[in-house]
C-alpha cells in the first residue's frame, strides 16, 4: 500500500478534499448544493452566449464573434466543470429539491 507522500500532489490532494466532504454535515451539505446549483446557472448563460448564431431575437444583445475552436474548448470545460461538480455532491450525499413542473412557467388564461 502506498503512502500519501508517495501519491502525486493532486491524488493526495484529492483524496484529503474527498475525506473532508464525506465528513459534512447536513447544513454544509446544502450549502454545497446550493454553491454548484449558482456555478451551474451561470454555465448556462455562458452557454447562451456561446449558443448565439442559432438564436432568432429581434433585440441581440451580443454579437457572435467566439471562435469555433474556441467554443468547443468552452463547452469542453463546461463538461468538465459539471462532471466535477456531480461528483461532489454524490460525495457529500447533498440533498435533492423536488423539481417544478415546466408548464407553471406559463401562466394559464382563463
Amino acid at each position: 500500500m502506498s503512502s500519501p507522500s508517495s501519491l502525486p500532489a493532486s491524488a493526495s490532494a484529492s483524496g484529503r478534499v474527498a475525506s473532508a466532504l464525506a465528513e459534512l454535515n447536513e447544513s454544509q451539505a446544502r450549502r454545497v448544493r446550493v454553491t454548484c446549483e449558482y456555478i451551474d446557472r451561470m454555465l448556462v448563460d455562458v452557454e447562451r452566449v456561446l449558443a448565439l448564431p442559432g438564436t432568432p431575437t429581434l433585440f441581440p444583445r451580443y454579437t457572435p464573434d467566439i471562435p469555433p475552436e474556441t467554443r468547443a474548448h468552452l463547452e469542453t470545460a463546461i463538461a468538465a466543470i459539471r462532471a466535477s461538480m456531480q461528483r461532489a455532491l454524490a460525495g457529500v450525499h447533498a440533498p435533492t429539491e423536488d423539481l417544478i413542473p415546466a408548464s407553471r412557467e406559463f401562466p394559464r388564461r382563463n
